[in-house]
């Protein structure tokens, strides 16, 4: 599983990108990010799940750090 974050200025948008194998992770991944901070999600699911998070940067930042904790359980 693959975690992009990219700061634009008051926007910033996180990436979460895994195969469709992962998908219990990513679903948990992306549970915890949704319940961590005030962000928008949309998804596509293919052979490869991508997530992309978007919102203010400092709700983005504690939706990646939250993602990273998860990421490591």
């Amino acid at each position: 599983m693959k975690i992009d974050y990219l700061d634009t200025g008051a926007i910033a948008k996180l990436t979460t990108t895994g195969l469709i194998l992962e998908y219990r992770r990513h679903n948990r991944v992306l549970d915890a990010v949704l319940l961590s901070a005030d962000v928008t999600a949309s998804r596509r699911i293919g052979l490869m799940m991508k997530s992309t998070i978007t919102g203010k940067t400092p709700a983005v930042m504690r939706a990646y750090k939250a993602a990273l904790r998860e990421l490591t359980r």
